[in-house]
């Protein structure tokens, strides 16, 4: 809850025509995970379904979950919230594609 209503009172914060990009954690654990990200996949999971119904409707917050880029344990490097380069080009190339398009 409390998330939700910081990221909430954030977008209050912002003009309304200004798009607030939220980059959703990765739903999909990594194997190389240290003690200190273990087992932060459910949480994620937990967190973006509550910023889906949350946001899901907003014409100006952008959600990019990292779940719909990872292929496999390889899309990791070093720990759940590290990635590849192939899957920050993705995301990058999404991105841009989704502002030129606008």
């Amino acid at each position: 809850d409390l998330v939700i209503r910081n990221i909430k009172w954030m977008r209050e914060q912002l003009n309304p025509e200004i798009i607030l990009l939220l980059l959703l954690g990765s739903e999909t654990e990594s194997d190389d995970n240290s003690h200190e990200f273990a087992y932060h996949a459910p949480i994620y999971r937990e967190i973006n379904r509550r910023l889906y119904e949350e946001f899901a409707d907003s014409d100006n917050v952008w959600l990019l979950n990292v779940t719909d880029y990872i292929t496999g344990q390889d899309s990791f490097e070093d720990c759940i919230n590290h990635f590849s380069r192939e899957v920050y080009h993705a995301m990058s190339q999404d991105i841009i594609n989704t502002i030129v398009g606008e």
